[in-house]
């Protein structure tokens, strides 16, 4: 899921840290390696710009190469900065009792996620013994109109009224059969 623009003048970025963020963001779940071809068409940039910003990042520890195909893939010094961001939130260990209860009581999977702009991070997971349950990956992101985030989220986020939820759900999915109708003001 991607985030929001940054709302920074561009004379106030670096294009070389821009380029390497977005080479960095290119990769997904379903696409975990790619070449420097790939890369280079996707970033609308040059292949040799592309391997020289590959081979800062993989000496970094921020890519890897893979030896048998070589294609790059995220290393581990992401992992790390993710690591570091993760002891900070403090929320998840607060909540984590909250969490256990709500399991026990209702024995379904459940959540912690945080709204970042129109999605929902997910930072916290306990799975339901349910052979069948709900999963999404820690560090996935979703869509907050589709999510079960939204529904507490939306007093906070649409203080007004329902009609930024509905509009940005109909932007994102205008076949959605949802029944926006359903909201009640006791929703909001």
């Amino acid at each position: 899921m991607d985030r929001a623009p940054s709302t920074r003048p561009a004379r106030a970025r670096l294009s070389s840290v821009a380029n390497s963020i977005r080479l960095l963001t290119s990769f997904s779940g379903e696409e975990n390696e790619l070449g420097i071809t790939t890369l280079a068409t996707r970033l609308r940039l040059a292949k040799s710009t592309v391997h020289r910003l590959a081979a800062t990042l993989t000496s970094a520890g921020f890519l890897e190469q893979n030896t048998e195909n070589g294609k790059y893939r995220l290393g581990v010094a992401l992992f790390e900065l993710g690591a570091l961001v993760r002891r900070r939130m403090d929320v998840a260990n607060e909540a984590r009792p909250k969490l256990r209860e709500l399991l026990e009581k209702t024995g379904e999977t459940v959540q912690l996620g945080i709204v970042d702009h129109d999605s929902v991070l997910y930072v916290y997971e306990m799975e339901s013994r349910h052979a069948i349950r709900m999963a999404a990956a820690v560090g996935a992101r979703a869509p907050l109109h589709a999510t079960a985030v939204a529904k507490p989220s939306r007093k906070a986020r649409y203080p007004a009224g329902r009609s930024g939820l509905v509009e940005f759900a109909l932007r994102t999915d205008p076949d959605s059969d949802w029944d926006f109708g359903r909201f009640s003001n006791s929703d909001r």
